[in-house]
């Protein structure tokens, strides 16, 4: 089962800063009525992790706007209902009637699929000419980072899923026809070509 969905997060570790052991010694080591006691001091190591997410390629509207519409894709599958499909897809599109059956197999067998983390945008580029009616076409690559299926009862992981390794560019046809004006999917294709600056922000 897929949802064809697919920034990346660059892990950076700072090392591991060791304070010097510190010791006091007496001043005259050959009197023992005199020596000063030695005291030791604990090193004290700190560890610092800093986490860098790299911002997608393209403008900043449409960045967010595919990220929004991902975002609630995940949520779709994170609580299946058939019904709420609409929400985020037009309906009569090739692409309704296979989520819709997605959603109704995870529904039907009482799981649902959590993410390891949030769908993420690599890259998105504004197709010029635009088509007409009032859509929008976006180039777009996003990432998924594997997911688990989630029995709905027990809470139990029946299945853990890794990332694609290979997502592919796509092309996506949205319009704001939601009922609260949001952007719905109409069409959802591979792409010939990835959006600019795609390979690097990967």
């Amino acid at each position: 089962m897929s949802r064809s969905r697919c920034p990346v997060v660059v892990l950076s570790l700072l090392p591991v800063l060791l304070l010097p052991l510190v010791v006091a010694c007496g001043d005259d080591a050959d009197d023992a009525d005199d020596a000063t006691p030695t005291t030791t001091t604990e090193p004290d190591t700190t560890t610092t992790t800093t986490t860098t997410t790299r911002a997608a390629e393209g403008p900043a509207e449409w960045v967010e706007v595919v990220q929004d519409v991902s975002r609630r894709i995940d949520a779709l599958y994170n609580e299946p209902d058939p019904e709420r499909v609409r929400d985020v897809v037009a309906e009569y599109t090739d692409y309704y009637e296979t989520q819709v059956h997605n959603i109704t197999e995870l529904a039907d067998a009482g799981v649902h699929l959590e993410d390891d983390e949030p769908t993420t945008v690599v890259a998105v580029e504004y197709q010029d000419p635009q088509p007409a009616g009032g859509f929008v076409g976006l180039t777009v690559l996003v990432k998924d980072h594997g997911d688990r299926v989630v029995d709905d009862a027990t809470g139990d992981v029946i299945q853990e899923r890794g990332a694609a390794v290979d997502q592919p560019c796509e092309i996506w046809l949205l319009r704001p026809d939601g009922g609260d004006g949001s952007y719905r999917i109409h069409s959802r294709s591979s792409a010939a070509a990835c959006p600019a600056g795609a390979e690097e922000a990967a």
